[in-house]
Order: structure tokens, then sequence, then C-alpha cells
């Protein structure tokens, strides 16, 4: 029961705060605790962060697949020095992860 009380109190604090990904995050949580689904509870340990990772390089090229970016540029930001520490380390936390 404590369990419950923190998320409905992250919940809370997400909505006063304005941090509706905290509020929702909290809220599903919640959903599946109170509705018997635990074991969602392991899936989301598993694969959670890598769904999350997915949305966001989702986001992150939705210009290459609008067609908004000129790749002239993109290959100009890759060798710069950001843009190859960039590379480096994506490289290396895909490495990582697996």
């Amino acid at each position: 029961m404590t369990t419950t009380l923190v998320l409905l109190a992250l919940a809370a604090i997400g909505i006063v705060a304005g941090s509706p990904v905290i509020a929702v995050a909290a809220g599903i949580l919640l959903f599946i605790k109170l509705t018997n689904l635990q074991c969602l509870f392991a899936f989301i340990e598993r694969q959670g962060l890598e769904i999350g990772l997915l949305f966001l390089l989702l986001t992150i090229m939705v210009p290459l697949g609008r067609e908004n970016v000129d790749p002239r540029q993109i290959l100009k930001y890759f060798t710069t020095l950001p843009g190859f520490l960039a590379i480096l380390g994506g490289a290396l936390a895909t490495h990582l992860n697996y």
C-alpha cells in the first residue's frame, strides 16, 4: 500500500509542477498495479528503456523522413568535432547497451 501512496504523490507532484510525463508515468504504473496486470512490470523493466530510446530517435529523425534536411548539411555537421564526438558517443553507448 505504501508504494501506491508514493505513486499517487508522484502523480500529484507531476500535475502540480506541470510535468505531464511524470504524472502520466505514475498514472500508468498505478493503473497496472490496481488492475492486477503486474506481469507488465517485468516487460517495462526489460524493454522500457529501449522503447523510450526508440521514440527519442524517431523524434530526432522525423526531419529526415519529411525531407526537411539537406543531406549535405548533415554531412557538414558530422565532420565537425562535436558531430564526430556525437557519433563516437552514440557508437559507444550502443556497444555498452549490448
